[in-house]
């Protein structure tokens, strides 16, 4: 087991820093952040996102709120529970989410326009 997701499950959750339910400058920022990088909000409407390690599910939060499906791959049980308490707070249909807990889950034939895997290269196990 990934070392990193040993230590998430031990403490019972997730690390997440945007729990003070200040959404909607997470979303501004998030779109402001898209933009920069030549992705406008208008993108998403209708996108298909893949998005790798995503926590308790923040950034899929916007992702689907500018429009987008998501796939979502994330190892730790408790952070996937965050993710589905906060997609149900904003009424997200469960239509719109696809969780997988494995990469080698999701399946070949799925095609995204956006890949998103913010903060999770690093904790990779990639033998050197």
């Amino acid at each position: 087991m990934n070392l990193l997701l040993e230590f998430y499950n031990k403490i019972g959750g997730v690390l997440d820093p945007k729990e003070k339910d200040d959404i909607e400058l997470h979303l501004f920022r998030r779109a402001r952040l898209y933009d920069m990088l030549g992705i406008p909000n208008r993108f998403f409407r209708g996108a298909k996102v893949l998005d790798i390690g995503s926590g308790s599910g923040y950034n899929a939060l916007a992702f689907l709120l500018f429009g987008a499906k998501v796939d979502i791959v994330e190892p730790n049980q408790q952070a996937q529970n965050k993710a589905i308490e906060l997609f149900a707070r904003f009424n997200i249909e469960q239509n719109q989410i696809t969780i997988y807990s494995d990469i080698r889950d999701v399946k070949n034939e799925n095609k995204y326009d956006l890949i998103c895997a913010e903060a999770v290269l690093h904790v990779l196990e990639v033998p050197l």
